[in-house]
């Protein structure tokens, strides 16, 4: 086994694509609070010279990592049950370590596919803050592809590392977007025949809150 990486500096370091045994839901909570959460990424497009703001909160947190797939599948999407992994609920049960991997994946024992989707983007996550920091990017329209059907966004904002492309869902929220869904992909299922976002300029800085 591996060695566990404990710290969120050295996860977001990486320069290989961790192993799952290395990684604990608390360690993907850390980075996300330390590399994601208190920064505001803006991107200056070219179109009409709109601008993209991107603000992350601790709710997003569970759905990104894909803590919700085994709940919602054992208990029903609406489930008192599968709330408890997600949102704000999702957040602080990984905090107080109420729910760990283990948790996860007790679920569904017998259909490993969900808790191995999990561990998938787990693995993938610490990539997150080099994507945004330079992302290619475009308008997602879930009609042009089948396969991505089920996937509801505005945007996605994407870079290929690792072999893989990382992609990062958003969807508009008030006047900023929000994150929606992360997906990590070899290949180019939900950006073929989407239209290209040009970004021309981007910008990353701590929103107020995170300089309290």
């Amino acid at each position: 086994m591996s060695n566990l990486i404990i710290f969120a500096d050295e996860f977001a370091s990486s320069t290989t694509v961790p192993t799952a045994d290395q990684l604990s839901l608390k360690l993907i909570i850390e980075y996300y609070d330390e590399f994601l959460e208190p920064y505001l990424f803006s991107y200056r497009t070219k179109e009409n010279d709109l601008t993209i703001n991107l603000k992350f909160s601790k709710a997003h947190a569970p759905h990104l990592i894909g803590m919700h797939y085994a709940p919602n599948i054992k208990y029903g999407r609406n489930s008192s049950k599968a709330n408890k992994f997600k949102g704000f609920s999702g957040y602080s049960g990984v905090k107080s370590g109420s729910i760990t991997k283990q948790t996860i994946k007790d679920i569904l024992p017998k259909k490993p596919k969900y808790y191995k989707d999990m561990t998938k983007k787990m693995r993938y996550f610490f990539c997150l803050h080099t994507v945004l920091e330079n992302p290619e990017g475009i308008y997602y329209n879930k009609e042009i592809n089948s396969r991505s059907s089920n996937i509801d966004c505005d945007i996605i904002l994407y870079k290929s590392m690792y072999g893989q492309i990382i992609h990062l869902g958003l969807v508009k929220a008030g006047d900023q977007y929000a994150p929606k869904t992360m997906l990590v992909e070899a290949k180019t299922y939900f950006i073929d025949g989407q239209t290209p976002i040009e970004i021309q300029k981007t910008e990353k800085s701590r929103h107020k809150r995170a300089k309290d």
